[in-house]
């Protein structure tokens, strides 16, 4: 989710708004499958943890929550359930054998942490976990981006992860400076050079094909090409994760020294 910064604010309010943590023992939890429902249908069937708390001496009280896909994870994680076999079980959409799997092992004894955000399970942590939401790690990194008079160019907002990307202008020169030197660097073999980056961040080889036409058809034979075709490579992932981390190995690759670049991408 790309934000700007007043649109990321409101988000992080509505987050902390919806949210809730609540510290069970793991023996009255439990897993189930439940039914998925929107706009008054079903529309066909999930895995749901189940919290049972005792609230008086004769009530049980029972929420069912469906599962982020962080906390599969973590649920799998927890369990020691394989998470190809996991994954497996959720493809195949067999949330009887997954509910059974995961209720045999998970009835430990522990506490554990339960994050709940718009009324679904985000995380699954031990009790001794301390939460630091992001809303109010931004408002830390604020007060500091306004001593320094830091200007913000991006903003991310995803399911495990904020993003913000922040230049400190007293600095940026010397960025730029370092750019420009990656643009008298020049590639001797556009294929081996893409073959050693590709390696170095182990991108797929789907990507690497992308990733040599970008250098290729749109960039120069330099340095600062292969760095901008990398980050050119991360416009096409959905995930913002994704994303971010090609951005920061375009920019790792621009400012590299060019005997450690020459080196990367000439072998030896």
């Amino acid at each position: 989710m790309k934000l700007e910064l007043e649109q990321l604010a409101k988000e992080l309010d509505r987050r902390k708004e919806n949210s809730k943590d609540v510290v069970v023992d793991s023996r009255k939890t439990y897993t189930q499958p439940g039914l998925v429902t929107g706009k008054g249908e079903v529309e066909g069937e999930e895995l749901k943890l189940v919290i049972a708390e005792s609230k008086a001496p004769s009530t049980l009280w029972q929420e069912k929550y469906p599962l982020t896909e962080w906390a599969h994870q973590q649920l799998a994680e927890k369990t020691g359930i394989p998470m190809r076999y996991y994954n497996r079980m959720m493809d195949e959409r067999r949330f009887d054998l997954l509910a059974e799997n995961v209720n045999a092992w998970i009835k430990t004894k522990e506490r554990r942490l339960i994050r709940i955000l718009d009324g679904n399970v985000r995380a699954i942590l031990s009790d001794k976990y301390r939460p630091m939401d992001s809303y109010d790690l931004l408002f830390c990194a604020m007060k500091e981006f306004k001593q320094h008079d830091v200007d913000i160019h991006r903003c991310d907002l995803t399911e495990t992860h904020m993003y913000v990307k922040a230049i400190d202008p007293t600095i940026f020169q010397e960025w730029v400076d370092k750019l420009k030197r990656g643009t008298e660097v020049e590639v001797e073999s556009p294929t081996y050079a893409v073959d050693s980056v590709t390696a170095k961040l182990d991108i797929s080889e789907e990507k690497k094909k992308d990733l040599l036409d970008y250098f290729t058809t749109q960039e120069a034979p330099t340095q600062w090409g292969i760095a901008n075709a990398v980050s050119r490579l991360a416009q096409d992932e959905e995930k913002a994760e994704n994303q971010v981390e090609l951005e920061k190995a375009g920019s790792d690759i621009a400012i590299l020294e060019p005997e450690e670049f020459l080196r990367l991408t000439r072998g030896g």
